[in-house]
């Protein structure tokens, strides 16, 4: 039975296994991935030089990934981007290489020998830290002309966290959970964004307190407090959170002052 290598380059893990014709995987393994291009190739031609028997290499990383060999696009693994990795990886190993996006792989693995086995025409959704995507078409992936097909932009919306929430003795809510909360979920949209997700906005889900969808208020999800109850409408005052002026900054700095 032909065997072949398979490298997924990962922001966080580089994971790689020796792999049979009949998608068994014979032998797999992780490390953390390297924080240079050098660093990188010594992995994967120590493993490759290990498993002399193999007909070829298969690596998945992420970015617009051209035929040539060249990763564009930006990623959490910047050295990735300009060379032509595919040569690199081909010159110290002497095995056919072959290196997709990893979206485009997984669909690939899920026609192979997944749940869409059999299937021509397929939608794979991959979600991590970032949400990419492959469209099937026939068997093939669908590229678009421009090594991106049919990733569409995306816009956060609602995001946020209900607390029942009440006025201290200044009239003031210290809600530094929610800062924390919503300052966990930027540092992972940027990351994202730095792997070529394509976000285009982002909302908390509401600036004042409202309603919930069962007519409650006594649980909170704004920057701006309403001061009022379910059944009493007191005097409907606002007061600004400590996340109202955390998230004014936020906006000030498009996002750099988290």
């Amino acid at each position: 039975m032909n065997k072949y290598i398979a490298f997924d380059i990962g922001g966080t893990f580089l994971k790689y296994a020796v792999v049979g014709a009949d998608s068994t995987i014979l032998e797999h393994t992780k490390v953390k991935t390297p924080k240079t291009l050098d660093g990188l190739l010594k992995v994967i031609h120590t493993f490759a030089a290990l498993h002399k028997d193999v007909q070829g290499i298969a690596v998945s990383l992420p970015g617009a990934v051209s035929n040539e060999g060249i990763v564009y696009g930006s990623s959490a693994i910047p050295f990735i981007h300009g060379p032509n990795i595919k040569q690199l990886i081909a010159s110290g190993t002497s095995l056919p290489v072959y290196i997709e996006n990893d979206a485009n792989c997984a669909g690939y693995a899920e026609v192979w020998a997944g749940a869409a086995k059999g299937k021509k025409d397929v939608l794979v959704m991959a979600i991590g830290t970032g949400v990419g995507g492959a469209i099937i078409k026939n068997g093939e992936v669908h590229k678009g002309a421009n090594l991106h097909g049919y990733r569409l932009p995306i816009f956060i919306t609602e995001n946020g966290i209900g607390v029942n929430e009440e006025l201290d003795e200044n009239n003031h809510v210290d809600d530094h959970y929610r800062i924390d909360y919503l300052n966990q979920h930027l540092k992972q949209m940027k990351i994202a964004m730095q792997e070529g997700v394509d976000v285009i906005g982002y909302l908390t889900w509401g600036s004042t307190d409202i309603l919930s969808s069962k007519g409650q208020i006594s649980k909170r999800y704004g920057n701006i407090f309403v001061n009022r109850e379910e059944k009493d409408l007191r005097d409907l005052k606002r007061y600004r959170k400590s996340s109202f002026h955390w998230f004014k900054k936020v906006i000030e700095s498009n996002g750099e002052k988290l």
